[in-house]
């Protein structure tokens, strides 16, 4: 962010760059040219103040009250006196026109264009050594004379001082500009503490670390801190009152069920098979139902972050309790988790995916469960459980995750366990994949959940 920022500013200060220095070249051009047709103004005025006409007709030039930038050649001032007659006409002269030049025209000349008494004219020429000349052409009258005074300066020595004028002014505004940048970024740095604060909550938070963010912020992003703040209190409460809600109904639907259970069990029944049978079915019924509800419920896990935990720590809690369940077949669980595996995410989701995959290998194994992991350094937490039991056809692993499948119906349970274990990997954005062990020669499960992942299990 602070790059595209700087990046912005620097861009823009760039375009007002070129715009100043283009804007500065015209307005220093205008006040040259401008101080320049001033000067041949008064140059003119003077040329005629110097000049006298005899009566017969001879035109002197008082040279001491002349600038001796006139007298030097090439010097870049130059003028050109044109004499005629009052009827006479610098076009059609009744007399030859009398011209006086100054000396540092040298042997060149200066052209004139026809103008009146009182009329004056500014135009651009070149001049002697290809100089760049302003001309001031003025038309007077003195003596009964009609004389017209062209005066010219040369603008290159003013064009080199206007350049000049500008290196130093674009070094200047590039010092500036690098300073208002280093003046920005610190500013931009300063106000965005905060943010930086706010991202290191956020993050904390994933973690479990705290349950809201801190509010202390600017007043431009206090409001949306706020809501997200408000966002997860709503979350937590609706939370907590769907877990309470489904306590109080698996307690509420507790006993009930109990004593329809003993009903069945009740000697009058026994002489009724068939009404037997049908609430047996439907206790058997309600129980899948409730327990479904009830494991489903527990996907949205015990709060809104994710902490990432020891994967093997999580195995070696429950290991022991299923080996406890199934002593009587003598069944052998190998864990090769290593300590640095970790699952970011909910805690109550990591142990129910791990209880269902184990109770599911538990119930099928001969005797022979192994635990493991894949490419435990990358991105993506693959895990494999995989038993020595008699395995299933391809035409089966496809049904494997369908609701209250059960495949032996000898077997204990409702057949929900690994639909819930789908569940849970789906809601992490994860995959869940069905084989045949080539070493043990049972059911292969690979699960691969993606670390990075932020939980979608409140969707």
């Amino acid at each position: 962010m602070l790059f595209r920022l700087n990046a912005g500013l620097m861009a823009s200060l760039l375009v007002v760059l070129d715009l100043q220095l283009a804007a500065t070249e015209v307005y220093a051009n205008y006040l040259m040219e401008n101080y320049v047709k001033n000067r041949l103004i008064q140059d003119s005025e003077s040329l005629l103040a110097a000049l006298s006409i005899a009566p017969d007709g001879v035109a002197t030039l008082d040279k001491g009250h002349l600038p001796p930038h006139f007298l030097r050649p090439f010097s870049g001032h130059y003028y050109r006196i044109t004499i005629t007659d009052p009827l006479g006409s610098i076009d059609q002269p009744n007399d030859p026109p009398l011209s006086l030049y100054s000396r540092s025209l040298w042997d060149t000349d200066l052209s004139l264009p026809s103008v009146v008494v009182g009329e004056s004219l500014h135009w651009r020429i070149p001049g002697p050594e290809d100089q760049d000349l302003l001309t001031l052409v003025t038309g007077y009258s003195k003596q009964k004379h009609r004389i017209v005074i062209a005066v010219a300066e040369d603008l290159s020595p003013l064009h080199a001082d206007v350049q000049s004028f500008q290196v130093h002014f674009t070094v200047i505004f590039l010092a500036g500009m690098a300073l208002l940048i280093g003046l920005q970024t610190w500013l931009v740095r300063a106000s965005t503490r905060t943010l930086a604060q706010t991202r290191n909550d956020i993050v904390r938070l994933e973690r479990g670390e705290i349950e809201h963010i801190n509010e202390d912020v600017p007043s431009e992003i206090a409001p949306l801190v706020q809501e997200v703040n408000r966002l997860l209190r709503i979350l937590r409460q609706r939370l907590k009152r769907s877990r309470n809600a489904l306590g109080n109904l698996a307690h509420a639907l507790k006993t009930p069920l109990t004593q329809l259970t003993q009903l069945t069990d009740d000697p009058n029944l026994s002489n009724h098979p068939a009404l037997q049978e049908r609430f047996q079915h439907h206790i058997h019924t309600l129980r899948f139902l409730i327990e479904r509800e009830l494991k489903r419920a527990r996907l949205a896990g015990g709060g809104l972050t994710l902490q990432p935990m020891d994967v093997a720590e999580a195995s070696r809690d429950l290991i022991p309790v299923f080996q406890a369940l199934y002593r009587d077949k003598g069944v052998t669980i190998d864990s090769r988790l290593p300590s640095s595996v970790l699952f970011k995410g909910d805690r109550e989701d990591l142990l129910e995916l791990l209880g269902n995959l184990l109770d599911n290998a538990c119930k099928w194994a001969h005797s022979q469960i192994r635990l493991g992991v894949m490419n435990a350094n990358t991105s993506t937490l693959t895990l494999i459980i995989e038993d020595d039991g008699p395995g299933c056809t391809s035409e089966t692993l496809e049904h494997l995750t369908q609701r209250g499948l059960r495949l032996d119906e000898a077997t204990p349970g409702h057949g929900l366990g690994l639909s819930i274990v789908k569940d849970i990997v789906t809601s992490y954005g994860g995959a869940i994949d069905f084989a045949l062990s080539s070493d043990l020669g049972g059911l292969k499960v690979t699960i691969q959940l993606p670390n990075d992942f932020k939980s979608a299990a409140l969707k």
